[in-house]
């Protein structure tokens, strides 16, 4: 008799680990717990005769068929079993829930369930598996582990969490297994524990909050963009904008300013100057039609444009640059005026130093 084979010793039963998965995953199937939800299984029960399942309906349980797909080996192990949950008819291949242990009343109830049922976070995500995790449970008085995972979207796999949710035979067992007073993985690490109803609760929350805060978002969004379609069109004037090139890094806009009303134009003829100190260029919005024409002019008669010491090269925006320049523009003024603060105004991209209304 070999190591593997089953002993008797003292008149207690040794069973070899094939063996004892056989039993665990075949009374599970059978058991309290699972059997009160496998519609299946309970569907054959009803359909074949005093409620017995053969060995071939079995062998279609794919965790069993993962561990034996010898119907000799698994009858035979489960004849080892002294759990009483199970008969066997070894002539026929078969098996039945023992008569006597008909299904507790309201098993199948999700609240029963739930308040027998711990969570606990804190295992090993890479290489648990669910029998690592039934191993670790079997000291207690368990009757489901479920391994809590998530789908990985790019790979369509399905990753462990680290979490599982384990329901007890009672609710008195899964308190005594809360009120321990440490219950640590297989690496050392004490494990997180609260009862199924409390985590429940905690992330219906979390839900709660999340769909809340995309609600105001929306709803926050939906009057911005009413209170925009509301803000009549603006109008601006062509010709009217002044792109400035070769800026030193120390500029500023109002050196800008101060460099086209000293000898060009008037403070009060710029709209506004649309520059971030540090950038080569800027864009001067004048308020009247063809005013950066006249301006461009004048600078070309004056000889040159010298600002903070740099001579700048200045052209007037025209066609495309000068239509989606100035359609920033609008869109500024406009979400200015729905929202009440202050907009961009830069050239490319709208970035802009000091901001300040314009018209």
């Amino acid at each position: 008799m070999t190591e593997s084979e089953n002993q008797h010793q003292n008149g207690q039963t040794t069973l070899n680990d094939v063996e004892k998965k056989i039993i665990r995953q075949v009374e599970y199937y059978f058991g309290d717990f699972n059997l009160a939800r496998d519609e299946f299984l309970k569907k054959t029960i009803k359909e074949n005769e005093n409620g017995w399942v053969s060995m071939e309906t079995m062998l279609k349980f794919q965790r069993l068929a993962n561990i034996s797909k010898d119907a000799a080996e698994i009858m035979s192990s489960l004849k080892k079993s002294d759990s009483g949950l199970l008969e066997i008819d070894e002539e026929k291949s078969q098996i039945r829930r023992n008569p006597e242990k008909p299904l507790p009343e309201g098993e199948g109830d999700a609240n029963s369930v739930t308040q027998r049922s711990v969570y606990c976070k804190g295992f090993e995500k890479l290489k648990t598996s669910l029998d690592d995790l039934i191993a670790f449970f079997s000291p207690y008085d368990v009757v489901n582990v479920m391994r809590r995972t998530y789908l990985d979207k790019a790979t369509k796999e399905r990753h462990f969490k680290g979490s599982v949710f384990v329901t007890f035979k009672t609710s008195d067992a899964a308190k005594a297994f809360l009120e321990l007073e440490s219950v640590k993985n297989p690496e050392g690490e004490e494990l997180i524990r609260k009862w199924q109803s409390d985590y429940n609760e905690e992330k219906k929350k979390e839900y709660d909050e999340k769909a809340q805060k995309i609600k105001d978002h929306k709803a926050k969004a939906k009057k911005v963009k009413e209170a925009v379609a509301q803000v009549p069109a603006i109008m601006l004037p062509s010709g009217a904008c002044l792109k400035l090139e070769n800026l030193n890094e120390t500029t500023t806009r109002e050196l800008i300013k101060e460099a086209l009303s000293k000898s060009f134009v008037t403070a009060e003829d710029i709209a506004f100057v649309g520059y971030q100190k540090g950038e080569p260029a800027a864009v001067v919005r004048l308020r009247k039609e063809k005013a950066a024409v006249d301006l461009l002019a004048k600078v070309k008669e004056a000889g040159k444009l010298e600002i903070n010491g740099a001579e700048v090269v200045p052209s007037v925006l025209e066609g495309e640059e000068e239509t989606k320049y100035l359609d920033q523009c609008r869109a500024d003024l406009k979400s200015h005026k729905s929202k009440g603060h202050k907009r961009r105004g830069g050239f490319q991209g709208g970035r802009g130093g000091k901001r300040h209304r314009s018209n």
